[in-house]
């Protein structure tokens, strides 16, 4: 029973104990008071109807808020697993394209003698290639060279054959950062599913127990106070 159902309790026991001749005099006065008993009694089971309704909404969200770390882990993962295939595509479309054109370092660049089959070995060989054309042409570029000089001509295939070879070392260093941004992204999400989600699960298990703990002492609690007897 409510504080409020037990007020009218107490000012239905004084009407029953009260004599005649008070009851007459005091019945206006407790007919208010059982008016004010029913109305708090009322908005007093209004609040506790709407207390309840956001108590269960909290609670359903305490306990499946561990579904929203759970899923973001997935989409990390399969993200991070598609970035990672399409920089291991893009390498090896990389590769196949300056593998075919058979390129082999000089013997005076920093890796000697080898194929061109990586972003190291295009570096060395683009580097090799400035070095020579600009001790042909006294350190000028083909933009600084006159139109009319012989040398522009090896001027601008050196100049091609470095922006070539830059371009695969570029393309290789992307499909490298994308393989490595997909790594990062499944190590996010493996630590979002493998951790952050039973972490919080068992968290709203925990604050569910303790709530209904703490519930079922209220409900075991005795109703403190006596009515006062009339005479």
């Amino acid at each position: 029973m409510s504080r409020d159902l037990r007020s009218c309790a107490l000012c239905h026991s004084r009407m029953v104990t009260t004599g005649p001749k008070k009851m007459c005099q005091t019945t206006p006065v407790l007919v208010h008071r059982l008016r004010q008993c029913k109305d708090g009694a009322t908005s007093g089971q209004s609040e506790g109807r709407q207390d309840m309704k956001l108590g269960n909404w909290a609670k359903v969200i305490r306990h499946w808020i561990w579904v929203a770390p759970l899923v973001l882990g997935v989409v990390f993962v399969a993200a991070g697993a598609y970035m990672v295939v399409e920089g291991q595509n893009a390498r090896n479309e990389v590769r196949d394209a300056i593998v075919a054109e058979n390129i082999i370092t000089a013997e005076d660049a920093s890796i000697p003698n080898v194929q061109v089959d990586s972003a190291a070995t295009a570096r060395a060989q683009a580097d090799i290639i400035e070095e020579h054309y600009l001790g042909i042409t006294g350190g000028l570029t083909y933009a600084e060279l006159d139109r009319d000089d012989p040398l522009r001509e090896t001027a601008f295939t050196a100049a091609n054959l470095r922006t070539s070879l830059n371009l695969a070392v570029m393309g290789f260093e992307i499909s490298n950062l994308v393989i490595g941004l997909g790594v990062f992204m499944i190590v996010i999400g493996a630590t979002f599913v493998v951790f952050m989600a039973p972490a919080i699960y068992y968290s709203a298990e925990v604050a569910n127990h303790y709530n209904e703990l703490i519930k079922k002492e209220e409900r075991e609690r005795p109703f403190g106070g006596t009515a006062p007897q009339v005479t």
